[in-house]
C-alpha cells in the first residue's frame, strides 16, 4: 500500500467520478490538479494549473498518450513523465463538475455534467 498527500482536499461532492483508469495509470481530478498514479498506486506526478490553463478533470489514455482535458482543449502528455507535448484546441461541452474522458477508436467523448461530446478526425 502507498499514499501520496495532497497539497490540498478535493473539492468534489462525490471523488470517485473524477477517477479513472487510463491505460496502466490511475488519474484523480482533485478540483485545480490531476494527480497521476501508477497500477500499483504509487504517485507519479501532478499535472498543475499554470496561468489560465487549468486541468478540468482526470484523463484517459489514447495511442500511448495520456489526454488531459484543459480549459484551453485536450491536453496530450508524455504518460511516464507527464510532460505536456501540445494541446488540441477544442470547445468542451457545457455542464457541471469535471469533464471525464474516454476513448473509443479514434474518437475522444468527453461528459461534463449530463452533457456528450464526441471529437475525432474530421471526415
Amino acid at each position: 500500500m502507498s499514499s501520496t498527500l495532497l497539497k490540498q482536499a478535493p473539492v468534489l461532492a462525490n471523488p470517485a467520478q473524477a477517477v479513472t483508469r487510463a491505460g496502466d495509470l490511475f488519474t484523480w481530478w482533485t478540483g485545480d490538479s490531476v494527480e497521476v498514479f501508477d497500477g500499483r498506486l504509487s504517485y507519479r506526478y501532478t499535472i498543475e494549473a499554470a496561468g489560465p490553463v487549468r486541468p478540468l478533470g482526470p484523463g484517459a489514455m489514447m495511442a500511448g498518450r495520456l489526454l488531459i482535458p484543459l480549459s484551453t482543449g485536450i491536453g496530450v502528455y508524455e504518460p511516464t513523465t507527464g510532460e505536456n507535448q501540445r494541446t488540441i484546441a477544442v470547445t468542451h461541452p457545457a455542464g457541471n463538475g469535471p469533464v471525464v474522458p474516454a476513448v473509443t477508436g479514434s474518437l475522444v467523448i468527453e461528459q461534463h455534467g449530463a452533457a456528450l461530446a464526441a471529437f475525432g478526425p474530421k471526415t
